[in-house]
């Protein structure tokens, strides 16, 4: 399987930033906990996870 650059990204009091090799299942994998962060983002404390391929 072929590996790309992602920047994935976790955002709360801080922010820290990583660019990760990865394959289309692993980003997928990434995306689908951003999304589920975001949905009950409304708790206090909870972060924020993005993940975009990197250029």
């Amino acid at each position: 399987m072929e590996r790309k650059p992602y920047l994935v990204a976790v955002s709360g009091e801080d922010v820290a930033e990583s660019t990760f090799l990865l394959t289309a299942a692993e980003a997928d994998a990434f995306a689908f906990v951003a999304a589920t962060l975001a949905e009950v983002h409304n708790r206090p404390g909870t972060p924020l996870l993005s993940i975009e391929e990197a250029a």
